[in-house]
């Protein structure tokens, strides 16, 4: 194993000499989440890009950025209010 320095390196010397190539992602990018329960479902949609498309499932969609803060916000957002259910 090869820390984290020489791993960059790594990677940049591929990526220079063409044998690496970083992936391609859609765009919009579209990711559907599971949720635990309804409840926790019809909460993630207050946040920006969450829709619901199923009784647990939450669709978050748009520009890839803006789902990982999307998925961030869920993420806060949904554990809170899992904490306060269970008394935790």
């Amino acid at each position: 194993m090869i820390g984290p320095a020489p791993a960059y390196e790594r990677g940049q010397e591929l990526l220079r000499s063409g044998e690496l190539h970083p992936p391609k992602v859609p765009r919009p990018l579209a990711l559907d989440v599971d949720l635990l329960t309804a409840d926790l479902a019809e909460t993630a949609v207050l946040v920006r890009g969450v829709t619901r498309i199923a009784t647990p499932t939450i669709r978050i969609e748009g520009e890839p950025l803006d789902v990982y803060r999307s998925v961030v916000g869920t993420l806060v957002l949904t554990r809170q209010l899992a904490s306060k259910i269970s008394g935790r």
